[in-house]
């Protein structure tokens, strides 16, 4: 079963600030799923994403 993290989740697991995690989601290369308002990130997604980068 996948594990998703919030927004605040999500900064606090990359130790940045939650303005940045928004920024990247802008971009729309940062992996995320909205539901509805709301902005989830599924923690495996992100894994991989990260080691995309670097690569």
């Amino acid at each position: 079963m996948l594990e998703y993290l919030t927004v605040k989740e999500c900064a606090e697991f990359l130790r940045v600030s939650i303005p940045l995690i928004y920024k990247l989601i802008q971009e729309k290369n940062f992996p995320h799923t909205k539901i509805g308002k709301r902005v989830i990130v599924a923690k495996s997604e992100l894994e991989k994403y990260l080691q995309g980068k670097s690569a």
